[in-house]
C-alpha cells in the first residue's frame, strides 16, 4: 500500500438507542463506543476507565496520577496511549503534563465544534472533493 492510499484523519461513529434510564457508567461506555473508541462488546475498556478517571476529576491530572487513581490496573504505557486518542478525538486538552476535559469540561462543545466542525465537516469535504473530480469524469466524454 503506498503511502498516499493512507488516510490522513479516520474516524468512526456509532449510533444507539436514546440514553434513558440507565447510570453513568454505561453511559460513559456507549459514548466511547459511539466515538470509535472501543467496540461494541470489547472486554478491554481502558479508555473507558481513563476517560472516566478524567471525567470525574476536579483537576487537571498527569498519566501518572490516572495510573495511581485506577489502582494500577493499567500499563501506565496503555494510559498515555489512551490519554492522545482522548486528546485525538476532542475530548481531552493537554497542557504540559496534564490532562482535563476539552473546553472547560463542556462535552456538547467539545462534540458539536471542536469534533465536527474540525474533523468531520473536514472528512466530509474532502470526500466532495473525490466525488466533483468523479462527476466531472463521467461529464467529459472518452476520448478513443
Amino acid at each position: 500500500m503506498s503511502t498516499t492510499d493512507l488516510p490522513l484523519v479516520e474516524i468512526t461513529l456509532r449510533k444507539f438507542e436514546r440514553p434513558e434510564n440507565i447510570d453513568k457508567k454505561t453511559i460513559i461506555k456507549r459514548f466511547c463506543i459511539s466515538l470509535g473508541l472501543i467496540n461494541p462488546g470489547d472486554n478491554r475498556t481502558g479508555v473507558v476507565e481513563v476517560f472516566q478517571t478524567v471525567f470525574d476529576s476536579k483537576e487537571p491530572l498527569d498519566a501518572e496520577q490516572v495510573f495511581e487513581l485506577l489502582e494500577k490496573k493499567l500499563a501506565l504505557s496503555g494510559i498515555r496511549r489512551h490519554l492522545r486518542r482522548l486528546e485525538e478525538k476532542k475530548l481531552l486538552d493537554h497542557r504540559k503534563t496534564k490532562y482535563s476535559l476539552a473546553e472547560g469540561g463542556n462535552l456538547v462543545y467539545s462534540m458539536k465544534y471542536a469534533l465536527k466542525e474540525h474533523i468531520i465537516d473536514d472528512i466530509f469535504n474532502r470526500i466532495i472533493e473525490y466525488a466533483e473530480i468523479l462527476q466531472n469524469e463521467l461529464k467529459t466524454p472518452k476520448k478513443d
